[in-house]
């Protein structure tokens, strides 16, 4: 029996009934993907070794069969034996390493084909909950930090503070000539445009938590109906397949289906 991907929770929605119905055939199908490949992985291992055998054995038959003067015996026999079975090993090892392969792949793109099904039944149920968390966000900005800011923007009113000027402002002086031919000094406050300004930094303070780095939750703070974190295996899966340029060269071209469902053509999805 495959391990579910989700932990089991009170939400039975559709929307959640579905989720688990797909992870569950996903799990299934990894679960066959890594039988399927260590069956691949001990055909490689035979076909290893049958290659050692034949470097081992491969001319023992000639030097032994010279050494008695051309007449063979049991040393000569087993020489032959071990060095014609290692080289039909290889050829039929070959064989079903090349179908095996084939069919690794072709699991593996069917388990990837299953990622975008997966895909959109995660986010029926990821995205109202996420959803719900922003307009509790949202409603506690306006009860908690509401009048706080209210504060502030009506202090940039009273003090005739643009909230969009910067707080650094200068003067320079400049000088023209009037009609009379008299030097007139004019002082001229200059106020800066930047990041700086009342409205910047309250929004740039908010982005800073946003951005934050290592946000890990506890189970706490999880909701009651959290689906569980996005599994590794399934973004795996979606790397771990054709690009649809690849797929589509597959359909007109024998040649290159055959490289790229065998492994010689690698996957670049990502």
């Amino acid at each position: 029996m495959t391990t579910p991907i989700h932990d089991a929770v009170s939400d039975k929605s559709p929307a959640r009934q579905r989720l688990d119905e797909i992870a569950n055939m996903f799990s299934a199908l990894e679960a066959d993907i890594e039988q399927e490949r260590r069956t691949l992985a001990n055909l490689v291992e035979s076909h290893r070794q049958a290659e050692a055998e034949l470097k081992e054995n491969d001319g023992k038959w000639e030097s032994t069969l010279m050494e008695n003067n051309g007449v063979e015996n049991t040393e000569s026999e087993r020489a032959l034996f071990l060095t014609t079975t290692a080289k039909a090993k290889i050829v039929r090892l070959s064989v079903l390493m090349k179908d095996q392969k084939r069919k690794v792949a072709e699991m593996n793109i069917r388990l990837g084909g299953m990622t975008v099904e997966y895909n959109n039944a995660f986010l029926n149920v990821a995205a109202p909950i996420v959803k719900r968390e922003v307009d509790k966000v949202i409603e506690e900005i306006y009860k908690v930090m509401g009048p706080s800011i209210k504060r502030v923007i009506g202090l940039c009113r009273l003090y005739r503070i643009n909230v969009r000027d910067t707080f650094a402002a200068f003067y320079f002086s400049s000088q023209y000539k009037n009609i009379h031919g008299e030097v007139i000094n004019v002082d001229v406050l200059e106020k800066i445009k930047s990041e700086d300004d009342v409205e910047s930094l309250i929004i740039n303070a908010i982005k800073d938590v946003i951005h934050q780095d290592n946000i890990n939750l506890t189970d706490d703070e999880l909701p009651d109906d959290h689906p569980g974190a996005y599994p590794r295996s399934v973004f795996g899966a979606m790397k771990n397949k054709p690009s649809p340029a690849q797929l589509a060269r597959a359909k007109h071209d024998a040649e290159y289906r055959e490289k790229l469902f065998t492994g010689e053509v690698p996957f670049n999805n990502f």
